[in-house]
């Protein structure tokens, strides 16, 4: 039997008489990247082939590995016994599956013989000892909160005025009882949290999420010189250059701090939308229209749950039939808890406060929830989100399945087309819809198994063939049919 090659998250190892040395760096890898699945018993062959050896004693091999956990050469153990599991193949070669998950936030970096310096990461198909700025992202993002701490130095002298003015009238405006309004600027910024009391030197400073949010764009270079925020417009734009931009550095947006990228983002995301929009003059979650719910909870997502300290930038990137919202920091919950909703562990609580106060949020965990809905209430692809160790990725589709796949050619459009309505088919009845030709639909649909846009089950006439659906696509889709089940009975 040959095996798909290694990648991300697949690691073969030899160990046909005792457990691989090599084994455990793996193991490190997966838990501080994505998780993945160390089988033992493959061996890479000369041409770069992956086969079935064998292990000759699963159970030896097996009480070493667990044995191993208990000691001291890793961190912590995040195995159990239905981790693990015992294939026998023809001529009876037994293999070992070992599923390494990915160790929760908190307890990052796993680490060997006692050592942090010996944490590994997973690039690729290889495993790699983590750089210095990897083992310090890993640990900074152990604690819950990044952004409340006090940035000592800092203080209302770096508060952008024009930013913290137009803020101010903005939660007036939602203000019934007019608290806020009687504040001084220093008793505003203390009450949400933007700035405390140092009880070390007596002084009011600002917090980290203050300083990004109200801060003067000088002043926030100075606590992080690689700040960047960018957005990019390639509607209508050339091949090599987008046709609008919004970037912190340029001189047409000075003192460009998180509230002013939002503000000024969602109205460029505004721009680009050609359905006609019901929005309020100043763009609060009043309005209900649900495209735009769902382009503003995206970025308001990408702003709220970045790793500032990391080296990367936020980019909004808006192309003809989807958006992209990027941002350092691998999102906290899993993506079907994203798409779920209920859920939320934001790495900064203090912005998304500051986003709440005026209305520029949805109820914690409600956001992606309310951006799978809309794509499939409209129709839409499903969202896709792309995670790395450092970086996540929201794309947001404004056209449907079978208009996203712009590389194929009628045809086979036409047969996504047909299959889109029952997700599954059968190549007769394909023919039978179509003026096709039955070799002309079977090479078509071989090459869709082939791009992993479908499979097929079953053999000879019986054969189906079904459109794949991630996890994520499923459960949104079914929470959306209970929700839709909900409202018909309440309107009864």
């Amino acid at each position: 039997m040959v095996y798909q090659p290694e990648s991300v998250n697949i690691e073969y190892k030899k160990s046909t008489n005792s457990l691989s040395k090599e084994f455990w760096l793996t193991y490190s890898a997966f838990a501080n990247t994505l998780g993945g699945q160390i089988i033992l018993g493959v061996e890479e062959t000369k041409d770069k082939q992956f086969i079935a050896s064998g292990v000759n004693d699963p159970d030896k091999i097996i009480k070493t590995l667990f044995d191993t956990l208990q000691s001291n050469k890793v961190s912590i153990n995040l195995i159990t016994e239905n981790d693990v599991k015992i294939e026998t193949l023809k001529d009876n070669i037994k293999i070992i599956i070992v599923t390494v998950p990915e160790a929760p936030y908190a307890i990052k970096p796993v680490y060997l013989n006692g050592e942090l310096t010996h944490s590994y990461i997973r690039r690729g198909e290889g495993d790699y000892k983590c750089t210095t700025q990897e083992l310090a992202e890993l640990i900074r993002n152990t604690r819950d909160i990044l952004d409340d701490e006090i940035i000592e130095g800092f203080t209302i002298d770096d508060i952008d005025p024009e930013t913290l003015k137009d803020y101010r009238i903005r939660i007036s405006n939602l203000d019934t009882q007019e608290f806020h309004a009687l504040q001084s600027d220093t008793e505003f910024l203390i009450s949400i949290g933007a700035m405390r009391k140092n009880r070390s030197t007596g002084k009011e400073e600002l917090t980290f999420g203050g300083l990004l949010f109200f801060g003067k764009y000088i002043s926030i270079k100075e606590e992080l010189p690689h700040f960047h925020l960018e957005f990019l417009n390639y509607i209508d734009a050339d091949e090599k250059r987008w046709s609008d931009r919004i970037a912190t550095g340029d001189m047409k947006y000075p003192n460009l701090n998180l509230y002013k990228f939002f503000i000024e983002t969602l109205q460029k995301l505004k721009g680009t939308v050609k359905d006609s929009f019901e929005l309020d003059e100043d763009l609060s979650r009043k309005s209900d229209v649900d495209i735009e719910v769902a382009l503003r909870e995206a970025l308001a997502n990408s702003i709220i749950h970045a790793d500032y300290r990391h080296q990367s930038p936020i980019k909004i990137s808006a192309f003809k039939d989807y958006y992209e919202f990027e941002n350092p920091g691998k999102m906290r919950v899993s993506i079907e808890e994203f798409a779920m909703g209920g859920k939320s562990l934001p790495r900064n609580h203090v912005i998304e406060l500051l986003f709440r106060k005026i209305g520029f949020c949805e109820r914690a965990g409600s956001g992606g929830q309310k951006i799978f809905q809309t794509a499939i209430k409209r129709n839409y692809k499903t969202p896709d989100i792309e995670l790395s160790p450092s970086l996540t990725l929201l794309r947001f589709w404004n056209v449907g399945l079978i208009e996203s796949f712009n590389g194929y050619d009628e045809d086979t459009k036409e047969i996504l087309a047909i299959m889109k309505k029952g997700f599954t088919s059968t190549s007769r009845a394909i023919e039978e819809q179509t003026n096709l030709k039955k070799n002309r639909i079977i090479n078509i649909l071989n090459m869709l198994i082939e791009d992993g846009v479908i499979f097929k089950q079953g053999q000879g006439r019986a054969t189906i063939y079904i459109i794949k659906e991630t996890p994520t696509e499923s459960i949104a889709k079914l929470d959306h049919l209970v929700r839709q089940i909900q409202k018909s009975i309440s309107n009864k």
